[in-house]
């Protein structure tokens, strides 16, 4: 497999979870607010309260970061994966900073911990994989 290949499998890979719950809080903003993620600590009604038109507006950015991301690694041009991933980062860095600022007082800290620790994960990856793809680009020329 080649690099420039692995690093569409990966971004695309990366892309899946925000896909899925985009979709899902746009489609069901509700439950995606009482259930997320489906199994163990509901996180995002661990810090309330609900708020309709701002659940779907969080499911749309999800799933737009997703879609730009997904479409860049099908289409294989390392300058717009370069530009899905700046778009995903945009989005999880400040995403992951809240979380890591602001642990839920209805979350255990363990609880809290995995909720800020996969976006921190998601954003070292994408940064990861962006620092890979400015260097793949950079060895094709």
């Amino acid at each position: 497999m080649t690099v420039k290949r692995g690093i569409r499998i990966a971004a695309a890979l990366l892309a899946l979870p925000q896909l899925v719950t985009g979709i899902w809080a746009v489609v069901s903003p509700a439950t995606w607010y009482d259930d997320f993620p489906g199994v163990g600590p509901k996180l995002v009604s661990a810090i309330p309260p609900y708020n309709d038109h701002l659940a779907t507006d969080a499911g749309a950015g999800l799933l737009a970061t997703a879609l730009a991301l997904i479409i860049a690694a099908w289409w294989g041009n390392l300058g717009g994966i370069r530009i899905g991933l700046i778009g995903f980062i945009a989005f999880v860095a400040p995403h992951g900073f809240f979380h890591v600022t602001n642990p839920s007082p209805h979350l255990s800290a363990g609880e809290n911990l995995y909720s800020s620790g996969v976006l921190v994960v998601e954003l070292a990856l994408a940064v990861l994989l962006l620092l890979l793809a400015l260097r793949t680009a950079r060895d094709e020329r």
